[in-house]
């Protein structure tokens, strides 16, 4: 990856609601406050879907972390995107992808939902250096989480997706 300046990375709705709630009990909870900070004094560029938008609405934010989520996103290096035609289109061959394996094989874990699946899609399409997420990432013996799809995705798309701690140490933020 080029340098930090440059770098665009994709946020889901577990980094932001992370930082919207102020969670400490995350170890790497600081790491997400160095990502925003790294944000807000446009050193980096952040990417998150409207898919996020709606998370956070559904979460009951309180009136201040919702004035903070309206203002984050206000900033000119911060890229909320619709879903579009594409991105829809690339959500589903991900999750068909993993689909297929899990018809091959029922040992295996079933694809990602729907959301997590257009999170990563919208990072593929838009071409996000990386994504950051706090998915369960392994935990859950049922379904792939996104940090389990680190590195090719889909068997076709690049994309490292890593939890904030890896993130600012590879950004140097």
């Amino acid at each position: 990856m080029a340098g930090a300046a440059n770098a665009t990375i994709y946020i889901d709705t577990n980094f932001v609601l992370d930082w919207l709630t102020h969670n400490h009990t995350r170890s790497d909870s600081h790491d997400v406050a160095g990502l925003i900070t790294a944000i807000c004094t446009d050193k980096i560029k952040a990417v998150t879907s409207v898919i996020t938008k709606i998370e956070v609405l559904a979460c009951k934010t309180d009136p201040t972390m919702w004035r903070a989520w309206e203002r984050f996103q206000a900033r000119r290096n911060v890229q909320v995107t619709p879903v579009t035609n594409s991105i829809a289109d690339t959500a589903m061959e991900i999750r068909d992808y993993y689909q297929r394996i899990r018809d091959a094989d029922p040992s295996q874990k079933k694809p990602p939902g729907v959301p997590d699946c257009i999170h990563v899609a919208t990072a593929i399409v838009l071409k996000c250096d990386e994504m950051i997420s706090f998915d369960r990432g392994g935990m859950d013996p049922k379904s792939l989480s996104p940090l389990e799809l680190n590195g090719t995705v889909a068997g076709k798309w690049p994309l490292k997706i890593q939890r904030p701690i890896a993130a600012t140490r590879a950004l140097h933020v």
